[in-house]
């Protein structure tokens, strides 16, 4: 009996699915499909409507308030929203208005502009003494007007170059070089920069004008400026200093400047804000000057006079030497730097001094150990590409010398004693030299050194020859002076205020 009503009951289920199939079919085939439009938000359906032009009119209607802040004719949907054409016998069809109220509440409109989007090499661009924190993030800016980036691009490159210079090289209208002078011979930037036209979304910042987007590329941000009002006595080199920044780098936050000796009036408002560039803009000089080259104080040690007694054989007079340099320029900085050298315009006449060695008797005389002086420690056609200063927010606490090539010759300043030879990440191949008076020089970025520790050397004795190592961006010597031992509570000191004139 059981089993007799349950076949029963499977019977009744089937006739009764079979008639509502057929009703089904029945009732479709006497209406008529509906041509609608379904809209999808991220994804995910939200309703049937008749209109789409209704519903994008809509959105441009109701946002008066977007065309009237980004100055825009017209405002479209959300980046997330798809409206697509179907046919269906779906009859739920949603008020255009209705939908519209719930996508306005849900995500942001969007406006046509252009997206540009700042890709950095893999190997960094470091300064010297910047840390390697691996390759940077991908920066994307919302940008309205194509040409605001591309004038804000611009001025960047005018901040580090100069309007009046980059005008000329732009419009192919720089003269060649007459005697002495410098010419512009190359821009470009290290990054890959793409510009490509998109819906912008109202929630993220777009960038409506040209200063503020060469502002953001030149300090990397669109945070109020540190500001600083000029008092009496002040000057771009002090106020500079006192800020942590070098010259050039107020010159380049306070383009209205053009050098460090510009007087400025009590009361005015300069920018102190580090630069941090977004982008990498480099650019490739040639620079012909005239030089002065120092003389070199020679001595010739004489048997038959005593110690202490020194004569002037011959005077020294300084001479003039004409270079080429090919500097390559990133930001401001030089990153690389060859020189060519032409005839001596003036030659240099070395002073001779007699140096007598002979002891009186039943005395023992030592000579002093720096009774030489300092020597340049580098040939005379390197030339000074940074100084002893502030640099990118760090103090950069020696000079660098370059010009003269990988593999020249690198010489002691002074006499003294190597108390230290190595390598590292941050310094290179490097030696140090203790002078005697808590005096030590240190010599970085080196291919090679070719003395030891604890070996005696003499004012201009060959140490090493200038390479590239450690953290360095190009071929170069970094010379540093310190009273006490470098880098273990010595102070350091400019090496052109403490043992050179430079």
């Amino acid at each position: 009996m059981n089993i007799v009503n349950k076949v029963k009951g499977v019977v009744i289920t089937l006739v009764i699915s079979v008639l509502v199939f057929f009703l089904g079919v029945k009732a479709k085939a006497e209406s008529t499909p509906l041509n609608l439009y379904q809209v999808y938000l991220n994804g995910e359906k939200i309703g049937l409507i008749e209109n789409k032009e209704k519903l994008l009119n809509l959105i441009d209607q109701e946002q008066a308030h977007i065309k009237k802040q980004y100055n825009v004719d017209k405002v479209y949907p959300p980046n997330g929203l798809d409206i697509q054409s179907i046919t269906t016998y779906d009859n739920n069809i949603s008020d255009e208005k209705t939908l519209y109220e719930e996508i306005k509440d849900k995500e942001p409109f969007t406006i046509s502009g252009y997206k540009v989007t700042i890709k950095y090499p893999e190997e960094q661009n470091l300064s010297e003494g910047e840390e390697d924190t691996g390759p940077k993030e991908t920066v994307v800016m919302n940008v309205l007007d194509k040409e605001d980036f591309e004038t804000g691009f611009y001025n960047t490159m005018a901040a580090f170059i100069g309007s009046s210079e980059l005008d000329k090289f732009k419009n192919n209208v720089e003269v060649e070089i007459q005697d002495v002078g410098e010419k512009l011979e190359n821009v470009s930037w290290y990054e890959d920069i793409t510009i490509k036209k998109d819906y912008l979304s109202t929630k993220e910042y777009i960038y409506t004008n040209s200063s503020d987007i060469s502002r953001y590329l030149l300090f990397g941000t669109l945070e109020d400026n540190k500001s600083y009002t000029v008092k009496d006595g002040d000057s771009v080199s002090s106020i500079a200093e006192s800020n942590r920044l070098n010259v050039d780098e107020f010159l380049i936050a306070n383009p209205e400047f053009k050098s460090a000796n510009t007087l400025l009036a009590e009361g005015q408002v300069v920018n102190t804000t580090l630069i941090d560039p977004v982008v990498s803009i480099a650019y490739k000089k040639t620079k012909i000057e005239d030089v002065e080259v120092p003389f070199q104080t020679v001595y010739e040690d004489d048997s038959s006079m005593y110690v202490g007694t020194n004569v002037t054989v011959t005077e020294g007079k300084n001479g003039t030497k004409r270079l080429t340099e090919d500097i390559l320029y990133v930001n401001g900085e030089i990153r690389d730097l060859k020189v060519t050298n032409d005839p001596d315009i003036v030659p240099t006449i070395n002073k001779v001094v007699k140096r007598g060695t002979k002891v009186y008797s039943n005395y023992q005389v030592v000579l002093p150990q720096n009774s030489d002086g300092w020597v340049w420690p580098a040939l005379p056609n390197n030339v000074i590409t940074s100084r002893y200063s502030w640099r990118w927010g760090r103090m950069h606490e020696g000079i660098d010398l370059s010009g003269a090539g990988y593999g020249s010759p690198v010489f002691a300043a002074g006499s003294g004693t190597v108390v230290q030879t190595g390598s590292n990440s941050a310094n290179g191949t490097f030696v140090t030299i203790d002078h005697g008076n808590d005096y030590y020089t240190i010599y970085m970025h080196l291919y090679k050194y070719s003395v030891s520790v604890g070996q005696s050397v003499t004012a201009g004795q060959q140490i090493g020859q200038m390479g590239n190592s450690g953290r360095s961006f190009g071929t170069h010597l970094h010379i540093g002076v310190f009273i006490g031992f470098p880098y273990r509570g010595g102070k350091s000191v400019d090496p052109c205020r403490s043992i050179f004139s430079c």
